[in-house]
């Protein structure tokens, strides 16, 4: 016991435990048949209990049950051969939270070689834990992410086409029959653009249609995914009485939210509970409520919600991320957002948003005929051979001179080859990027895709001269935008 008595001359009466008091690891004796003598206060916050808890084998009683056979295993290698421990494993507070730790145990041998105990040092590692999921998880994500981009932009581009082509089939059939059959067709690839735009909502890369949607509408067409995401066990009720009031968030941001919020709510909750999702509005705010029958927090734990990284689920089940990405996303357009729990009363999250201007919501305009460009030349660069004969159909009945190519090297050596009035151009072609033929011309341009991923930031902030489709769209909406373009051209100033 050198070390003991060593530590008694420098110090006298103030031995081990004052000076480990304030630690900032966990320091434990062990004894090899009376197990823990000796524990650090850091040791004990560490496991969720008193140091008095830790003596003998009760520490052993905190650790996680998934962990404790690779623990034992560890330990009885450690005492057939007295090397050194050096593992990671989780512990279980009384709270029902969990950490990671970090332990290394060395044996304390006394002169005759004879084993008398050991001496372990532990670190919490929870927030390095939490911090390597969150990077596995953002890697699944942007793998997932780049699987439905390229799914769907090509589902997208059939889409397109069989949009197209049923629309240009509409206007030559009078009998209602006929039109009723096509109507039918049209419907059903709308139902698709529904499943694609989930798809690409679930992976968090979904093109960007603008920063304005209809809270309620969202909510409608997101509520098959929300189902689909719940347990079995658990029962979804919506209730949307916000009307048509229109928000600052763009669709793929309101299901971001949501997704967030209901999958909290489903691991606070337990079998047979209900969540409860409602929307309204109150004087100039939007309000969306998530509520659970859950849990509830501990108010130190409720404090700390928000808190990026912080979670007291194990590190397998979450990343401590979701309310903090809450709350970025709301406080971005100047909303608020607020959580209220109490232990087992459940969690209501309830965020407010400001209202947009009422003329958002007033709906779309009657349909009407876009004016004509007669002799209007137009580029069109399209890689999928169906859409691109079906979109230059359009726009030749339109009046529109068209010139066709399927990628960017052709469509450049058009361009200095002739003038065109404008350019229709996907984003994602086989050689490159459609949108870079706008820095290299100064012709109004359409950029059209299902997904662009990278590109989705460069989108939202186009020259006056340029304008964005997202795929899949019906003709008119083409023409719409084209004619909007070409018209601010030949105005003068």
């Amino acid at each position: 016991m050198e070390f003991r008595q060593a530590l008694q001359d420098l110090l006298g009466n103030a031995l081990l435990d004052d000076v480990l008091r304030d630690a900032p690891v966990g320091v434990y004796i062990d004894h090899p048949e009376r197990g823990c003598i000796y524990a650090n206060h850091a040791l004990a916050a560490m496991f969720g209990c008193t140091r008095e808890a830790m003596l003998g084998f009760g520490w052993a009683r905190r650790v996680h049950p998934d962990d404790a056979e690779m623990l034992r295993s560890a330990v009885h290698a450690y005492e057939h051969d007295l090397g050194v421990i050096d593992v990671e494993y989780r512990v279980r507070h009384d709270d029902g939270s969990e950490r990671w730790v970090h332990a290394t145990v060395q044996a304390i041998v006394n002169d005759g070689g004879e084993h008398v105990g050991s001496l372990g040092t532990v670190q919490d590692i929870t927030r390095q834990r939490q911090a390597l999921a969150m990077a596995h998880e953002r890697q699944r994500m942007e793998t997932a992410g780049r699987l439905a981009g390229r799914v769907a932009h090509d589902f997208n581009n059939l889409l397109s086409a069989i949009m197209v082509s049923a629309d240009l089939l509409l206007d030559e059939l009078a009998e209602p029959a006929e039109r009723d059959h096509v109507d039918t067709i049209l419907q059903c690839a709308e139902q698709a653009r529904g499943l694609t735009d989930q798809l690409l909502v679930l992976s968090g890369k979904r093109v960007a249609q603008g920063k304005a949607c209809c809270l309620d509408v969202e909510l409608e067409r997101l509520d098959p995914v929300l189902r689909r995401v719940l347990r079995d066990d658990l029962r979804l009720r919506v209730k949307m009485t916000a009307g048509g009031a229109w928000i600052g968030l763009d669709a793929a941001q309101v299901g971001q939210l949501l997704l967030n919020l209901i999958t909290n709510a489903q691991d606070a909750s337990s079998s047979g509970d209900t969540i409860h999702v409602e929307t309204s509005t109150d004087g100039t705010v939007a309000r969306l409520t998530v509520r659970d029958e859950g849990a509830g927090m501990a108010p130190d734990i409720a404090e700390r919600a928000f808190e990026p990284f912080y979670s007291t689920k194990s590190a397998d089940r979450g990343t401590g991320l979701g309310l903090p990405s809450v709350r970025d996303i709301v406080t971005a357009v100047r909303g608020q957002v607020a959580l209220e729990s109490r232990p087992g009363e459940g969690t209501t999250v309830t965020i407010e948003l400001p209202l947009l201007d009422r003329s958002h919501s007033e709906g779309a305009p009657l349909r009407q005929r876009p004016p004509r460009f007669e002799g209007a030349r137009v580029l069109l660069v399209e890689d999928h051979a169906a859409l691109r004969q079906s979109l230059g159909f359009a726009l030749s009945m339109h009046g529109y001179e068209l010139s066709t190519t399927s990628t960017l090297a052709a469509a450049r050596q058009l361009l200095s080859e002739g003038s065109f009035d404008a350019i229709v151009s996907d984003v994602l072609l086989p050689d490159g990027y459609g949108s870079t033929l706008l820095d290299e011309s100064d012709v109004p341009t359409v950029l059209t895709s299902g997904f662009v991923g990278a590109q989705s930031t460069d989108l939202e902030a186009l020259p006056p001269r340029a304008a964005f489709l997202g795929k899949p769209f019906r003709p008119y909406d083409l023409l719409v935008v084209l004619a909007r373009l070409l018209a601010a051209r030949r105005s003068p100033g």
